[in-house]
């Protein structure tokens, strides 16, 4: 399998690391949560690896019920509007 171009690893680190922060979770705990070892979450913040497909699916479903969690507490797409008083 060919390696991704150096900016793609880097955007893809800036994600794990940016997602781990937003939850507030150390290496060991987003492992955990996507099904991998802390060593790998490393080496992918660390632009030493790539994650593999069932990693990315694993994170993306996190990323994602991350943001549906955020858009639900800013009143978006629930029906109400954030903005009334």
């Amino acid at each position: 399998m060919k390696r991704p171009p150096i900016r793609d690893c880097k955007k893809m680190a800036k994600r794990f690391s940016d997602l781990r922060a937003l939850l507030e979770l150390n290496q060991a705990e987003l492992a955990n949560l996507i099904g991998v070892r802390r060593e790998e979450i490393s080496a992918i913040e660390n632009c030493r690896v790539y994650p593999s497909r069932k990693t990315l699916r694993n994170f993306a479903e996190i990323e994602g019920r991350q943001q549906n969690s955020r858009k639900e507490h800013n009143g978006i797409g629930s029906g109400t509007n954030s903005l009334s008083a």
